[in-house]
């Protein structure tokens, strides 16, 4: 039988915050459901050292423990957080054949616990670390790494993180680096960046992004069509098309959700087109409410019903 090296009251009297309590906890009843008691004494090392109740870093690799869901995604950085990212990245290593550590898990881990504390400084401690651990050497190793690991920490909720300010600095071999990785999420992430932060340099490098993406693996189309529906509708409707006619339409819908004016009605019908030779189906339906209105919907329906799949 397991025996427990931290119970859950000593867990929730903790001085932590309540959302971290609750999250320990969480991931306490999923440790004690290891029947064969594999994960569990390891997960409660952890469970101990990030409370602080012990300054040993717990050695065991396997715990069971998945660290997005042990976040506070709205409290400022504490010593909580720095003892979690310890844990993550205690069995992380910079092998001379490897050009960059792992850092996905740790990547990983930052996009759900900036959701609400985005403008926050964590790179710097984040930084201080790798550092420590000797994982980088400066913040230039730092943000390279993570940005091939999991690059949609540069901006969250549409804020630019403390990590993307970095990436401002090392545009070109950030983009050198991706494109020889084929990480097309991360191109379409540091054209969000540019388009954000600098406006001139975006205009210049527009083409060459979208190029970029395209070219770089099986996901480039679909991040191109998602970067110009908005900034060059009538190029993301021919990246759709080029693609497949369901890709072609469900373009067609977002490139109207998103227009204003004149061109909201050049869209319309366009889609209104797309949906009377191809069909309708219950997704397409909703699709109309949301295009037309509820005084239109029934009316677009009527004239479309004779072409229902």
């Amino acid at each position: 039988m397991v025996t427990a090296i931290i119970t859950k009251e000593e867990i929730s009297r903790a001085n932590v915050s309540k959302a971290y309590k609750e999250s320990i906890l969480n991931a306490y009843e999923y440790a004690q459901e290891d029947e064969e008691g594999y994960f569990f004494d390891a997960a409660c090392k952890v469970f101990r050292y990030i409370l602080e109740l012990t300054d040993e870093l717990p050695k065991e690799k396997l715990n069971g423990i998945i660290y997005d869901d042990l976040i506070d995604d709205s409290a400022s950085w504490s010593e909580i957080d720095t003892r979690i990212v310890k844990v993550i990245v205690q069995h992380v290593s910079k092998n001379e054949d490897e050009e960059y550590p792992d850092f996905f898990e740790l990547s990983s881990w930052l996009f759900d616990r900036l959701e609400n504390v985005n403008t926050d400084d964590f790179a710097s401690k984040i930084l201080n670390i790798l550092q420590e651990k000797g994982l980088v050497e400066s913040e230039r190793d730092m943000i390279l790494s993570l940005v091939v690991a999991h690059s949609v920490i540069l901006i969250r909720n549409e804020q630019t993180t403390s990590f993307g300010k970095i990436a401002l600095s090392y545009i070109d071999e950030i983009l050198a680096l991706v494109k020889k990785e084929e990480e097309s999420e991360a191109i379409y992430q540091i054209y969000l960046l540019l388009k954000k932060e600098k406006p001139e340099q975006f205009k210049n490098r527009f083409e060459a992004l979208l190029e970029d993406m395209i070219q770089s693996g099986t996901n480039g189309r679909y991040y191109a069509i998602m970067a110009t529906e908005q900034d060059d509708p009538e190029r993301a409707l021919e990246y759709a098309k080029e693609e497949s006619i369901d890709k072609y339409i469900s373009t067609a819908y977002r490139v109207c959700f998103y227009a204003k004016g004149n061109a909201k009605e050049k869209y319309k019908k366009l889609l209104f087109a797309l949906y009377k030779e191809h069909g309708m189906n219950t997704e397409r339906s909703k699709r109309v409410l949301q295009i037309w209105g509820k005084e239109d919907r029934l009316t677009i329906l009527e004239q479309l019903k004779a072409n229902r799949k």
